[in-house]
């Protein structure tokens, strides 16, 4: 039934309706020649989806609905979807780009369920470039992808697990290939936290392990545990009643480094095998002494004061731990000494 205008025997005019038997309708504007140019449609395809929307003879644009409650907002072009637009079917929805009736360009996808969305690039309808994927767990867990899509599937990016540990790698069928260089951020056995490469389930390559306590090395290691032939950097590592800060090899300050007592008193310069090489500060010797100054090979060796743990004290030139030369001992007593000191004796003149 056809409501309107007519021009020579033609539909015409820009408010004329055209209902069809089958319930569908057109309302709009005619051409001279009697075809419906612009204005909306309401239409249902032989498949049971239908249309209810704008049209124009250069595409339509409105929504299609789906016989199982499906449908699609934006523009179609030969009755498929184009440009921005809304779908939602019985997978979820998306909302993005299209192109020949499937997602084509950036889009947002979310699942029926909730619990996968996907934010990215699509591809002839599958994710392909850059984009970010979250899983959500039955038990409230949430896992993340973040990287690079081949036509669906993840192929190289960052992956965070729901306990916070992460992965960077290379994915091939859906599953990370360790045949490949691995980085890892994760929590190991003895709650140590690791951060760097990663070869068959364990730490290997460069990377940093921070212990529970807050001490970390940082270097190259092989099969869970550091190099000891290569030059590594310590943080707070416990060494001698205090914590070292500074280079570090094969278990050992080795290097130049600091280290820290919990008093605060400093022991810094170069380091061998884990003695003091060439270093100033403080020194805690075994039985209580406490020396500042100048400490070479592991002992005082130079100018400095020793406090020994009877209360007696030393003020001078040291040799290898002991006195040496000219030298003041102050007495727990009051008792004061001054002179000549050879291997820890008084010798010579005092």
């Amino acid at each position: 039934v056809f409501q309107g205008s007519f021009t020579l025997g033609r539909r015409g005019g820009e408010r004329s309706s055209l209902t069809f038997q089958d319930g569908d309708r057109l309302v709009g504007s005619w051409s001279a020649d009697g075809e419906f140019m612009e204005g909306t449609v309401r239409h249902t395809y032989t498949n049971g989806d239908a249309y209810d929307g704008g049209w124009r003879t250069t595409g339509i644009a409105g929504q299609k609905r789906g016989p199982g409650g499906g449908s699609f907002s934006g523009r179609l072009q030969e009755g498929k979807r184009t440009g921005g637009g809304v779908l939602h079917c019985s997978e979820g929805r998306y909302e993005g780009r299209f192109a020949g009736d499937e997602f084509e360009g950036e889009g947002n996808f979310v699942s029926a369920d909730g619990t996968v969305e996907f934010r990215g690039s699509f591809a002839r309808g599958r994710r392909h470039g850059p984009g970010y994927e979250l899983r959500r767990g039955e038990n409230g867990g949430v896992e993340s992808f973040e990287g690079e899509w081949v036509e669906g599937e993840r192929r190289r990016g960052i992956l965070t697990a729901a306990d916070g540990s992460k992965t960077k790698g290379t994915w091939a069928n859906g599953c990370l290939d360790e045949a490949l260089p691995v980085w890892r951020s994760c929590t190991i056995g003895d709650g140590s936290h690791w951060e760097g490469g990663w070869v068959g389930g364990q730490p290997h390559g460069k990377g940093v392990l921070k212990s529970a306590q807050g001490a970390s090395l940082r270097g190259t290691f092989a099969k869970g545990a550091l190099c000891p032939d290569k030059a590594a950097h310590a943080d707070s590592v416990p060494h001698k009643g205090g914590t070292f800060d500074g280079s570090w090899r094969a278990g050992a300050p080795h290097g130049r480094g600091r280290l820290t007592y919990t008093s605060g008193a400093q022991l810094e310069g170069e380091w061998r095998g884990g003695e003091a090489h060439s270093c100033r500060g403080t020194l805690l010797l075994s039985g209580g002494h406490r020396f500042d100054g100048q400490v070479r090979s592991g002992a005082p060796d130079g100018r400095g004061s020793m406090r020994y743990a009877n209360g007696a004290r030393f003020e001078g030139t040291f040799r290898a731990g002991a006195p040496e030369d000219h030298g003041i001992c102050f007495e727990p007593d009051g008792r004061r000494y001054e002179g000549q000191w050879h291997g820890g004796l008084r010798h010579g003149h005092g």
